[in-house]
């Protein structure tokens, strides 16, 4: 099973996301609060996030994420010209960093200490390009961002993990019930009359069409683990929970229903056994 420090992170589905996540990863990893450069549709010099470590040190980062560039791979040329207009920033920057989602690039690091060596000889600062699996790595010794952007799956297994045996548990147990509702109940045709088993058949097949619907509900959760090991918590509301939830609450108006119309002579033995 992956460990949060291993394993690689969902990519931010917009460019805003990816700098609120910049954000919290920076404040959390340096224990100091990093902030925003202005904003929309200011001058930033080249910088999105900054914010001062213990040692006063002021580090900057751009997050290559605007102006469809999110998750697209960094050129030179592009490196280039982030660091020039960094270079522009009023505040003295003691670090800079390039943060972008496309994956980590020997070829664009070699190119950025490169230019990092070259810079140190004129007073100037570094230049450090984090991509994806990088910034994964962080993520995974930073509880809090986890917890924020990820989920709780952090606090141990992934939700991946627990979801499809919760879920695979509870089907059983519906399809048990009412396996051992539809057997013990053959026996009281003798006990009601035939009009009423004919229609306590029909609900029990209701709450079995319901459950395959929950069965299918839970197949299109695990799909989506399965494709995706991590989600983020709108995925996994939209993709597993609120279906889930649905389905459940189907049944159990459905289990109410059946008890309320059910013959009582019908419904006794069935109570007992299930």
């Amino acid at each position: 099973m992956p460990s949060p420090t291993s394993i690689e992170y969902p990519i931010p589905q917009d460019w805003q996301e990816l700098e609120r996540l910049c954000r919290a990863l920076f404040s959390e990893l340096y224990g100091r609060s990093f902030q925003r450069h202005g904003r929309l549709g200011q001058k930033q010099e080249g910088v999105d996030i900054f914010g001062y470590t213990a040692d006063q040190e002021l580090f900057a980062v751009q997050c290559k994420g605007r102006a469809g560039l999110l998750n697209k791979s960094i050129t030179h040329t592009d490196l280039d010209t982030v660091v020039q207009d960094a270079d522009c920033f009023p505040k003295t920057i003691s670090q800079f960093f390039l943060f972008t989602t496309a994956p980590d690039d020997n070829v664009v690091q070699q190119h950025a200490i490169a230019i990092s060596q070259e810079r140190k000889t004129l007073g100037k600062f570094p230049v450090h390009i984090w991509g994806w699996q990088t910034i994964s790595e962080h993520i995974g010794s930073c509880p809090g961002v986890q917890r924020a952007f990820y989920g709780s799956w952090w606090q141990g297994p992934t939700v991946g993990y627990y979801v499809p045996i919760a879920l695979t548990i509870t089907i059983a147990v519906i399809g048990l019930s009412l396996t051992v509702v539809a057997v013990d109940c053959t026996h009281v045709r003798s006990a009601a009359s035939e009009g009423r088993v004919r229609q306590s058949v029909v609900e029990l097949r209701e709450i079995s069409e319901e459950v395959s619907v929950l069965q299918e509900s839970y197949s299109s959760c695990r799909s989506s683990f399965e494709k995706q090991p991590l989600l983020f918590t709108s995925q996994i509301e939209g993709d597993c929970l609120e279906p889930l939830h649905r389905d459940l609450r189907s049944i159990d108006q459905l289990r109410d229903r059946f008890a309320s119309t059910m013959d009582s002579e019908t419904f006794r033995p069935c109570q007992v056994s299930h």
